[in-house]
Order: structure tokens, then sequence, then C-alpha cells
């Protein structure tokens, strides 16, 4: 073998050193040597660990065991993977819920603290609940009067009724409310 050198020539190794982008190169592969030698010595540990590892029968043969036993009392088998592989796809939704949830949970918390907001809450409700205790209100009345009213109801009594708007208009109603029940039942 040679030496790679013309007569009275420098070595062809020599000629692309010249070259400024090859000399930043070395310079900064120089510069990084270190670090590449801590991942050559992880890469060799991990190596060495995956090695003993794989010739450890006994211990490939208890995780096989234990695969096999956590499989058989857990019933894993493929719809069980399709499942939790669905469930990771939805992970984000699902989190996304619960900080939603757990937002609300501490507005709530801080609602019930306030004794100023419980109170407005308080009043809210009752105004809004104020038209429906009114008709109920009327609805109890109307029992009691029907109650404590001990004249019998006759046929006449009954026709002159029937002359009145209020009657005329709950029975126009209910004549109304049949027809599209009726409808509506047809329908199905």
């Amino acid at each position: 073998m040679g030496n790679n050198k013309a007569v009275g020539e420098q070595p062809l190794w020599q000629d692309p050193l010249a070259d400024p982008e090859v000399q930043e190169s070395l310079t900064v592969l120089i510069q990084k040597l270190p670090q590449i030698k801590e991942m050559v010595l992880s890469a060799e540990k991990a190596a060495v660990l995956v090695s003993s590892i794989a010739q450890d029968q006994t211990s490939l043969k208890q995780l096989g065991e234990k695969w096999d036993r956590l499989t058989q009392t857990h019933q894993i088998n493929e719809e069980t993977w399709q499942a939790l592989i669905t469930l990771l796809d939805k992970l984000p939704t699902l989190l996304t819920m619960i900080e939603t949830l757990e937002k609300v949970q501490l507005f709530v918390q801080s609602l019930m603290q306030d004794k100023s907001s419980i109170e407005y809450l308080g009043e809210s409700v009752k105004s809004y609940l104020a038209p429906v205790t009114e008709k109920l209100d009327l609805v109890k009345e109307a029992q009691e009067r029907a109650k404590q009213d001990q004249t019998k109801v006759s046929l006449f009594t009954i026709l002159r009724w029937m002359k009145e708007p209020a009657v005329q208009d709950s029975l126009k109603f209910i004549h109304a409310l049949l027809q599209v029940w009726t409808e509506n039942c047809n329908r199905k």
C-alpha cells in the first residue's frame, strides 16, 4: 500500500482540509465530542440492559406469565384493545369536558359560599316561579270552593253555564286539543 502521496506533493487527505467549510465542520464536531461521547455511552448502557433482559429467561418467563394472568383475569381481547384505542382517541375531548366540569364545579362552589349571590339567585327563582304559584293558588281556591258548594248541578245549570264566555273558550280549547290529538294518533 502506498501512502497516497504523489512525489513532492502533500498527502491527498490534506486537500479537503484547506476548504473553510470543512474546517468549520471539523471545529463544530470537535466541540460536540463530549456530547457525542455521552450519547454513545448511553446507547451502550441501553444495549447492555436490553441484552441482559433478553438473556434472562427467568425474567422473560415471569413477565409472560404475568401478562397471561392479566389478560385472562381481565378478559383482554381484541374488542378490549379496540375500546382502549377508541378511548385514547377520545381523551382530548374527555379532557376538555372534565376541565369544563371542574370550572363549573368551582363556580358553583364559590357561588354557594357567597351569601349575596345565593340571595340574588333565590330572588330570581322566586320571580320566575311567581306566575306559576299564582296559577296554583287559583286552582287551590277553585278546589276549595267546589268542595264547599253543596248545590246540585242540573242540566239547566249546565246550559246556563254554556252561555258564559269562559266556558265557551274552554270548550273550544278542549275540542281543538282532542282534534289535534286524534290527528297525531292517526299519523302514527
